[in-house]
């Protein structure tokens, strides 16, 4: 249809809707102005201004501050409001105020209290009264690090991780029958019980739940005793604290988290922590009649040992409310972010303690994300605690066995908050699989398969043989696997076979067996073992081995010199070990082997003759040394001492989390004269300490001491005397083990001292250089230095270089360096070199190698 714009009704019509557009215009406008505008100042009884006092409406649950001049302005609709005028020394006003058709001048005046902050505020009137808050916590802090002397609460914990893909997702319509399955009768042939799978949309979920009663004796001795675990998926990327090594207490100067940051963290209520934050009140709000200050909290420079968030302050208490705060990423280990939330109850007694606690973390692999939470509720707390003699010691936690048996009921009767949708179905999922997959029929088919023989299996994989009720596997090495290579002789070819079995108890028993032969001599090596690991909490393990092969004589040295054909020579060694743990932290081991050792035969030609038969490589390559063959019986007795050891007790097995002191180590070698045919004779003894130091805001260190000595050498072979590790050319070996200039291989049997020093600085000096702390390099420092009685040989070395670390992959990562070395010695002039360095944390006990 179509309209004629000429036409008066139109026009008519047109009129209207104009005049009813600006009636609305008008109602709008006249909404607008109901809002009023409440202003004025804030004085003290001298009828000065008071800066940065603070205004709270009770019944809008929000507020404003004055400015530095003590003035306030706020708009706000007409009505009947009871205001809190507050500030720091002085007495908080409630008054009611009635706002009507226009606006309101109000001018409000604060008596001082005796509290003597007032100076403060009256001298530092462009000064935001954060300070002045922070001040005061700082001040009260004392009294709160420690608000009980023993105490038990219980806890729950429930940590999940989502995996995110940003991929397209592709239409998922599985669905789980499970009710239906009979899983009591085995499947003939090839076929296997087919256990339910997880849908795609729920198998980028892990979680862990866990109950746990946590006990505590002032000052600082915890002890975890976890009474019901369920975990589900992969929980590897889950932070799950241990309380006796993450202490998140604000109250304390420093905040050390030992496997999550570099470096302790500086608390906000540290006493020099002005030196550290800027802090900005942001607003006021009242809580159970008291009025809670929230503190924007920023680092005055970006480095590892801050944070930034908030942290909420008690009026008139000074103690802390919450606590919201992100840490650096630059000190992260694991995470690349990393936020703590905590909130403060009072309890019956007025105690103000953790009521909870919230981790949120997340790391990025790629296009794939991952996305964790840890809450941890805390029920309730007890006073009337007394705790054992000896309770409290190094144990930090412990896992009982009945912990890893509670089912789905009482998950559901614990749990102080329900699962989300998403969680419910994951735990209903993995209940039922684990329902088929922990059936006898089904384990009986599955074993089934998993033992057929396929083709693929003998070529490449390798064939596996298992029995489930005896929890024992067979494993033969496929034909690709068994081709080997030597610098002696080049290629070999052989097969090899393996055997492990665990038993109810913990215990595990691993046997090994392999052989090859060379494809060019016909030569036939080997070797067989047998390891038992017979009593898992105290780590006593035993093992017998015989081996008959090519072998180093310096097996930790320089890298191209361990290809080199003067490095290897013939021996048949067997050998017999023990170690066990005699209390914690001391370690007994014992040791005997026998070794028959000969120089390689003539006629045995390394590759580098039968690759470069024109001399090529004429003097870079050393021939074998010739000496006459011998046997030596060895035996050993060490013992390992690490004072407070802390470790984890779980029902099969113990784990050893380390300590803030020294490990100190002594072994005593003996050479035995004309038993079983032995030609040496020697007694030799050697110390050492190793020990990793965190020193607070300035890194972190290692060091190492050895010395040692023969104290008989009365008749010794060419391998049994003290060898010290040579230097590669360019690569940085690891400083605690190695000097990175020492270009000659050298030995001893006379006494002698080394000592190994790195530090890393952590980011503790770049990150004051304002374009390099961008780039996230790191310093590194450190020296080494050794002597030797014999010709009195001294040697010293110092190194500093720049690393920086890479990820590869959602947790695991890869430091590299360069450096640059200066050594001076007194047969030697001074050198200086530059080298590179490759280190890979360890994923379980997050340290580097050095």
């Amino acid at each position: 249809m179509q309209t004629n714009f000429c036409n008066p009704s139109y026009q008519k019509n047109k009129t209207t809707k104009k005049l009813c557009l600006f009636v609305l215009l008008l109602v709008a406008c006249c909404s607008i102005t109901k809002a009023q505008s409440f202003y004025g100042k804030v004085l003290n009884d001298a009828q000065n201004p008071i800066p940065f006092a603070n205004l709270f409406f009770t019944e809008l649950n929000t507020g404003t501050s004055c400015n530095e001049n003590g003035a306030f302005y706020y708009t706000i609709t007409p009505g009947q409001y009871e205001v809190v005028f507050s500030a720091l020394g002085y007495i908080s006003k409630k008054v009611n105020i009635v706002v009507e058709d226009k606006d309101l001048n109000w001018i409000e005046t604060l008596s001082s209290t005796s509290v003597e902050l007032t100076q403060i505020v009256v001298k530092a009137k462009k000064r935001d009264p954060a300070y002045g808050i922070i001040q005061n916590a700082i001040d009260a802090k004392q009294q709160y690090i420690n608000t009980t002397n023993a105490c038990k609460t219980y806890l729950y914990i429930k940590a999940t991780e989502e995996i995110e893909k940003k991929i397209k997702p592709k239409p998922n319509n599985i669905e789980i029958e499970i009710e239906n399955k009979d899983i009591n009768q085995p499947l003939p042939g090839r076929m296997a019980l087919a256990a339910p799978k997880i849908p795609d949309s729920l198998s980028n979920l892990n979680m862990v739940e866990i109950e746990a009663t946590l006990n505590y004796q002032a000052p600082n001795l915890y002890k975890e005793e976890r009474t019901a675990y369920k975990s589900y998926g992969n929980t590897e990327g889950l932070y799950l604290p241990i309380y006796g090594q993450s202490n998140f207490n604000f109250y304390n100067n420093y905040i050390n988290l030992p496997g999550l940051v570099e470096i302790p963290i500086i608390s906000p209520l540290s006493r020099t922590s002005i030196l550290s934050y800027k802090f900005k009140l942001i607003e006021t709000f009242i809580d159970n009649e008291r009025a809670v200050y929230k503190i924007k909290i920023t680092p005055r420079k970006k480095g590892n040992a801050t944070v930034s968030g908030h942290i909420y302050i008690n009026d008139a208490l000074w103690n802390i409310y919450a606590i919201d705060i992100d840490l650096a990423k630059s000190t992260l280990k694991f995470y690349d972010a990393f936020t703590v939330d905590m909130k403060f109850k009072p309890d019956s007694l007025n105690n103000w303690l953790v009521a909870e606690q919230k981790f949120s973390y997340q790391n990025k692999a790629g296009k794939t994300f991952y996305h964790g939470n840890t809450n941890i509720f805390y029920k309730g707390f007890e006073y009337t605690c007394k705790f054992p003699k000896n309770y409290f010691g190094n144990e930090l936690l412990v896992t009982t066995k009945a912990a890893l048996e509670k089912q789905g009921d009482y998950w559901e009767a614990s749990r102080p908050k329900p699962l989300s949708t998403k969680q419910a179905q994951v735990v209903a999922y993995t209940d039922s699989v684990e329902k088929v997959i922990n059936s006898k029929p089904y384990k009986d088919s599955i074993q089934v398969v998993y033992n057929q023989v396929e083709p693929m299996e003998i070529l490449w994989f390798g064939v596996g043989l298992q029995n489930h009720e005896k929890k024992s596997d067979w494993f033969f090495n496929s034909l690709a696997s068994n081709f080997g290579f030597n610098i002696i002789g080049g290629f070999r070819y052989g097969t090899g076979a393996q055997y492990s079995k665990i038993f109810e108890n913990g215990q595990r028993l691993r046997a090994s067996a392999s052989g090859d032969v060379g494809l060019k001599y016909k030569d036939v090596k080997g070797n067989v073992g047998v390891n038992f690991l017979y009593k898992p909490h105290r780590l006593a393990r035993a093992g017998i081995s015989y081996s008959s092969d090519f072998a180093f004589i310096t097996l930790e040295d320089a890298v191209l010199q361990l290809v080199q054909p003067s490095n290897f020579i013939l021996n048949d060694h067997l050998n017999l070990r023990h170690k066990f743990e005699l209390v914690n932290g001391l370690y007994l081991s014992t040791n005997a082997a026998y070794f028959w050792r000969r120089p390689i035969p003539n006629g045995f030609n390394s590759v580098y003759e039968d690759w470069f038969p024109n001399r090529e490589l004429e003097g870079e390559i050393e021939p074998p040394i010739q000496f006459n063959p011998y046997q030596a019986l060895i035996t050993e007795v060490g013992l390992s001492f690490t004072p407070a050891q802390k470790y984890l007790t779980e029902p099969n097995r113990k784990l050893v989390l380390g300590s803030k002191w020294p490990t100190f180590s002594i072994f005593y070698q003996k050479g035995w004269q004309n038993i079983l045919g032995s030609d040496i004779n020697f007694d030799y003894l050697q110390f050492n300490v190793d020990h990793n130091l965190i020193l607070g805001q300035f890194g972190t260190s290692k060091y190492n001491i050895k010395t040692g000595r023969f104290f008989n050498a009365e008749n010794l072979g060419p391998i049994e005397v003290k060898r010290f590790r040579r230097s590669d050319r360019w690569w940085f070996s690891n400083p605690l083990q190695s000097y990175q200039l020492l270009d000659t291989l050298l030995t001893t049997k006379q006494f002698f001292l080394e000592t190994h020093y790195i530090h890393h600085f952590n980011g503790a000096l770049i990150n004051n250089i304002p374009i390099v702390k961008k780039l996230a390099l790191r310093l590194v420092a450190g020296a080494g230095a050794m002597w030797l009685q014999e010709n009195n040989f001294k040697y010293f070395e110092g190194f500093a270089g720049i690393e920086r670390i890479f990820k590869l992959g959602p947790r695991r990562r890869l430091r590299l360096g360069a450096f640059g070395v200066v050594a001076n010695g007194n047969f030697f002039k001074t050198n200086a070199r530059y080298k590179f360095s490759i280190d890979i944390i360890d994923t379980f006990s997050r340290e580097w190698n050095f």
